[in-house]
């Protein structure tokens, strides 16, 4: 269905937009279809999910969703794009920090293992333990998916298209959800234990000093053993 806009009996048609949205995957190209006499501009409002070039050629870039905004004679117009992955190794885990122990309990139901700062799921997805720990005020302050050392191609493919690649601190491989370290709001970082991958998830506040990332590939260690081994 063709969405056509209008500014007076005039100019009955200023665009014609024939793409209402747009889903493609990770990597996948699209092309906006519009009909206008005027010059039309076009931006993303999120380059990390989705981009657009000035002739409405639309990419998927991230794992997420954006929308590619149409600019058209002092008139802006919306398309919602969604952006899905090629690889779906494991179900990522909740990333609201503001989430509490029984918040988490509530969502997946009694946990496999718990005592006062953490939880922990086996077999949930494709991670052989979720494990979620928690602050002094009981909220979520790291996640970590152990997923089988037999994925690591997969489990490479799977973050690349969902995050950014920053480097490698420690031997562990930094990840975030954004191209500027500023702007991030979630860490992923990956690291070797038993045998597994740990993925561990954190909230951005401050990745260049505050994150102590060996002591939380140990802390994971410690908490994980008597379950993996």
């Amino acid at each position: 269905m063709a969405i056509v806009f209008g500014c007076s009996e005039d100019d009955p048609q200023k665009i014609k937009i024939e793409t209402e949205s747009i889903t493609l995957f990770s990597g996948e190209k699209e092309q906006i279809q519009i009909e206008s006499q005027y010059e039309v501009s076009y931006a993303s409002s999120n380059a990390f999910h989705a981009d657009v070039n000035n002739t409405g050629l639309v990419e998927g870039v991230k794992v997420g969703e954006a929308e590619v905004i149409l600019e058209c004679e002092g008139e802006a117009y919306r398309i919602p794009v969604i952006v899905e992955g090629n690889y779906d190794l494991y179900i990522e885990p909740l990333r609201d920090w503001s989430l509490s122990k029984s918040d988490v309990i509530n969502k997946y139901g009694k946990p496999d293992s718990e005592d006062d700062d953490k939880i922990g799921y086996l077999n949930y997805s494709t991670c052989k333990l979720l494990l979620y720990a928690f602050d002094q005020d009981d909220k979520i302050e790291t996640v970590g998916c152990f997923i089988d050392g037999n994925y690591a191609s997969l489990l490479g493919k799977f973050l690349k298209e969902r995050y950014h690649y920053l480097g490698e601190v420690d031997d562990i491989l930094v990840f975030i959800d954004s191209f500027n370290e500023g702007s991030a709001k979630n860490i992923i970082m990956v690291g070797v234990s038993y045998g597994s991958f740990l993925v561990m998830y954190s909230a951005n506040n401050d990745l260049k000093s505050s994150i102590n990332f060996s002591r939380l590939l140990k802390h994971f260690k410690a908490s994980s053993q008597p379950i993996i081994k």
